[in-house]
């Protein structure tokens, strides 16, 4: 059935058919403005600004308080992904659905267009009104399906801009652990040095404990001399022999003074080998929390790195989206021409 318009106070015959072509042709053109728009605006905007690196100096004493931060942002991570595959596993279906509906409009209208039967003039008029019911019905649900595919795609834009923000952070990360790897061999490097420093103490503290060992050794034998020269003494006591005697005694007491100076020098270098030993425990469980944080930074890096693959499967299908799309404006390109055509045909003979 034609309807009647009356447009500036001129009269034309539009069809069912011309309408829904209208609608979908004004329903697309505000799909195609407002992604316009929307992309503008996400183009425009700056990129933030990196926030500061995860791992800082308070890491090293508040390491309880980043494991916590850290799985919290992989739970929110987990389910921000758990949604995006929901929500593109629905645009997926009303793809599929659109891509039905627009299928089924390409055969009505090839069927429009094809030269109808003869039939009674009594049945004609009430076929045409349910016709016309029938394609006013299903242009309604057409607009609302693409009303809400429209809805769909701009909080799958929303999303989009979402990733890019969680990807900024995945980039700051890399940079956390490039310079937590710096650090790392820095105090690797420490270590070794440290260990050097140990192995010579280790040596000197031999070397110390031969030289007291010795000494010992020197201090009994002279302690056994000393009898000796007592009895010596105590059996006969020449006058010729009280100069010696005298000498023994002075290189006795230097002995003793000599040994009481390897004995400080011992003691010192006991301390300073605890000293040295206590440094080396610390740097050890400084190391330890370097390992630990470098495997949660591990990770958390195959974690990102599994969240850029979805990013690029999401990508991939924004692709198929792009195909889609350029797919139904041929279609509208086709039904213009068609459209075309059928305007050229009802000027050559309108109806009266």
């Amino acid at each position: 059935m034609n309807c009647l318009l009356v447009i500036l106070g001129y009269q034309m015959y539009v069809g069912v058919m011309e309408i829904i072509v209208f609608l979908l042709g004004g329903v697309a053109l505000g799909f195609f403005i407002h992604f316009f728009l929307v992309s503008r605006k996400t183009m425009a905007l700056n990129i933030p600004r990196p926030e500061p690196p995860i791992i800082a100096d308070a890491a090293f004493q508040n390491t309880d308080e980043w494991r916590v931060k850290y799985y919290e942002e992989m739970e929110v991570q987990e389910k921000i992904q758990m949604q995006l595959r929901r929500d593109l596993d629905m645009v997926r279906d009303n793809e599929e659905l659109l891509t039905i509906e627009v299928e089924e409009l390409h055969k009505e209208l090839k069927r429009r267009h094809d030269p109808p039967a003869p039939q009674p003039a009594i049945h004609q008029g009430g076929s045409q009104e349910e016709q016309s019911e029938e394609y006013l019905f299903r242009l309604q649900k057409t607009q609302e399906s693409l009303a809400e595919q429209n809805q769909q795609i701009t909080l799958l834009l929303d999303q989009i801009e979402l990733l890019k923000q969680t990807e900024y952070k995945h980039i700051d990360t890399i940079k956390a652990n490039e310079e937590l790897n710096a650090r790392l061999n820095e105090m690797l490097t420490v270590l070794s040095n440290k260990d050097a420093r140990i192995h010579e103490l280790e040596q000197h503290q031999l070397l110390t404990e031969e030289m007291e060992e010795r000494m010992q050794k020197a201090y009994e034998e002279f302690n056994s001399i000393r009898e000796k020269l007592s009895k010596v003494e105590s059996l006969s006591n020449p006058p010729s022999r009280q100069y010696e005697l005298e000498e023994l005694q002075q290189n006795h007491f230097k002995l003793i003074r000599e040994f009481d100076e390897y004995k400080q020098k011992h003691l010192d270098l006991l301390e300073e080998n605890q000293r040295l030993s206590g440094l080396l425990l610390d740097t050890e469980e400084k190391l330890r929390e370097s390992n630990f944080q470098r495997l949660q930074l591990q990770k958390k890096i195959t974690f990102l790195e599994e969240l850029n693959r979805d990013l690029q499967q999401i990508s991939e299908h924004n692709k198929k989206l792009e195909n889609q799309l350029r797919r139904m404006s041929e279609i509208e390109v086709m039904l213009a021409r068609v459209q075309g055509k059928s305007g050229g045909k009802s000027s050559e003979g309108p109806p009266e």
